[in-house]
């Protein structure tokens, strides 16, 4: 998908930057008996040239995101670029066009727009690294929790009928448990996923005597868990105030 967006911004690149040469040079040589091809004209072919290359530049700041979800994030920034990318072609051509116009004008606009482009590409990339990085610590954060939670409900398709509802009961207590992990709940998980695979172990011989009084063991725990995750939350939010 980004090899395709890259090749069509590419091609819509090449044709504004088309359409400038042609503007800079088919139209009229000489307007009212004076050269365009004075300082005017080189500085702004000049400086918009160079704009063009700032703007394919960016783009492939953009396009060179590390993952499909970072690039996502950064789609927003290729429509600035689009807009820019046109806005320099109406001024590059207004001003290698007519050679009356101060050449200070073309280097202020063009030189503009490429910082206004410069600037979009600075801030789309860091809220998008920014965004997808703590999609990223959500994921690696939620890692054990939603293993066990898998874990549990394979379990329900395979544990004998008389155990089928306490595994039942260990899914659901799982399954709404606070998903995220925290520094301080790592013992705390440790010692659930030991109490949940000896009860899985139980649950899976049919087991109906040992197997609810694991569970039993293992639904106190999780308990815990839930505690020490509300105190971390707790503890975070008093950090932030």
């Amino acid at each position: 998908m980004k090899k395709r967006n890259l090749l069509i911004y590419g091609v819509v690149w090449a044709l504004c930057l088309a359409v400038l040469n042609l503007a800079a040079f088919l139209s009229p040589n000489e307007i009212g008996g004076e050269s365009k091809f004075g300082a005017t004209f080189w500085v702004a072919y000049g400086v918009v040239t160079a704009a063009f290359i700032g703007h394919l530049i960016c783009a492939v700041v953009a396009f060179r995101a590390k993952s499909p979800v970072r690039f996502f994030y950064r789609i927003p920034l290729l429509l600035v670029s689009y807009g820019g990318i046109v806005a320099t072609l109406i001024a590059g051509a207004v001003f290698v066009s007519i050679p009356a116009l101060p050449d200070w004008i073309a280097i202020v606009v063009s030189v503009a727009v490429l910082a206004f482009d410069a600037i979009a590409v600075l801030q789309s990339v860091a809220v998008a690294d920014a965004v997808s990085d703590l999609d990223d610590a959500i994921t690696e954060n939620t890692f054990k929790m939603r293993e066990l939670i898998a874990d549990a409900e394979d379990l329900l398709h395979t544990v004998p009928e008389e155990c089928r509802e306490t595994a039942k009961r260990v899914y659901e207590a799982l399954r709404y448990s606070d998903p995220v992990s925290a520094e301080g709940t790592a013992e705390a998980e440790d010692r659930i996923a030991t109490q949940f695979y000896a009860f899985r172990d139980s649950a899976l011989e049919g087991d109906h005597e040992l197997a609810p009084r694991l569970a039993d063991a293992l639904f106190g725990l999780i308990e815990d868990r839930n505690r020490l995750c509300k105190q971390e939350k707790k503890n975070q939010t008093g950090d932030v105030k």
